[in-house]
C-alpha cells in the first residue's frame, strides 16, 4: 500500500506537534544510517502518513 510521505526539517519536532494535535497512533522515528530517518502516524481519518527527515551522508 502506498504511503503519503512528508519531508520535514525535524522528525522529533513533527512528532511532538502530531502528539499535541492528538494524533496518538504514531510510530517512533527509525534512523537509516547515511540517509535520514522516518516515522509515521495515522491521521484522523485513519490514513497512514509517513515523515522523512534527510540527514545527509
Amino acid at each position: 500500500m502506498p504511503v503519503l510521505t512528508i519531508d520535514v526539517d525535524g522528525i522529533d519536532d513533527a512528532l511532538n506537534q502530531i502528539e499535541a494535535e492528538r494524533r496518538w497512533d504514531r510510530h517512533p522515528a527509525d534512523a537509516i544510517p547515511g540517509m535520514g530517518g522516518h516515522a509515521s502516524f495515522r491521521d484522523s481519518e485513519g490514513t497512514i502518513v509517513g515523515l522523512w527527515e534527510t540527514t545527509g551522508s
